[in-house]
């Protein structure tokens, strides 16, 4: 799931009790983009009203010019190494959501990275294109949050920048590095990718030693999933689950309903 600490809507604390009081969940994970933030917040939380909490991360990495995301759970988020490693990140998004802004002043939209900065609420946390998305909407750009995506965020659009991530094999060092286990977000959404392509990702993240594959989740067609269990057999990967829920305005399942995993696939949380 994701808090306000990148692009979700609510604050870590706000995020916990929802999943767990609104919708039951009783294990849950944040996995803020590029950062750990949130994750103190969240855990002080969840002892609080006595919910399982993992800590996670949810890293962005560049493969074959495509953006690949890793997921790690059981991370440390007090790990220096890691947390250079995530300051590094944020500089990164802060370059590219300048340049973003700076697209959409020459289309004639002005302040949008300063509107986008809003969005993201507090000093420090992760700007991303939703935050863009949702100041366009509100600046009466486009007339939905998605439009904004289509019309001048999206891949190919003339707001879109290409961000130069590290590699995937990187990202699973550094989960590695902070005591995590490093699982392959979402294979279903990088639809770039065709088969084989998406064969040899796989191929190279469990190479680099990563050890998970999101089975199900959010944001990944329900019929991909069987691929994934293929993959999780072949390459003896550790079955995950995750939601990917960023707010009530968002098209992702609430927390806990994106589906359950098969049961004869051994999971991330067993190991955890």
């Amino acid at each position: 799931m994701h808090s306000s600490a990148s692009d979700g809507e609510m604050s870590p604390s706000e995020l916990v009790r929802f999943a767990a009081q609104e919708c039951g969940v009783q294990v849950l994970a944040l996995t803020d983009h590029d950062t750990v933030g949130g994750i103190d917040e969240a855990a002080r939380e969840a002892q609080r009203i006595g919910v399982k909490f993992i800590s996670g991360i949810e890293m962005s990495s560049s493969w074959e010019s495509v953006s690949i995301h890793v997921v790690g759970l059981g991370v440390d988020p007090h790990c220096t190494l890691f947390l250079d490693a995530m300051k590094r990140l944020c500089r990164l998004r802060d370059e590219r959501a300048r340049e973003i802004g700076d697209k959409l002043a020459a289309l004639g939209i002005p302040d949008m990275y300063e509107q986008a900065l809003r969005f993201a609420g507090s000093e420090g946390n992760i700007i991303g294109r939703p935050h863009f998305a949702q100041a366009l909407f509100e600046g009466g750009y486009v007339p939905t949050v998605q439009l904004a995506f289509d019309r001048y965020l999206g891949r190919g659009k003339p707001a879109y920048v290409i961000s130069e991530w590290g590699t995937v094999p990187e990202s699973v060092h550094l989960i590695e590095k902070a005591g995590g286990i490093a699982v392959l977000a979402h294979p279903g959404r990088y639809f770039r990718l065709n088969e084989s392509s998406l064969e040899d990702l796989v191929r190279t993240f469990v190479e680099a030693g990563g050890r998970g594959i999101e089975v199900v989740s959010g944001s990944q067609p329900s019929a991909f999933e069987e691929r994934c269990v293929t993959w999780a057999r072949k390459y003896n990967l550790l079955a995950s689950t995750g939601s990917d829920f960023h707010g009530l305005h968002a098209h992702r399942p609430r927390p806990g309903e994106q589906g359950r995993l098969p049961e004869h696939l051994p999971t991330v949380l067993e190991v955890l």
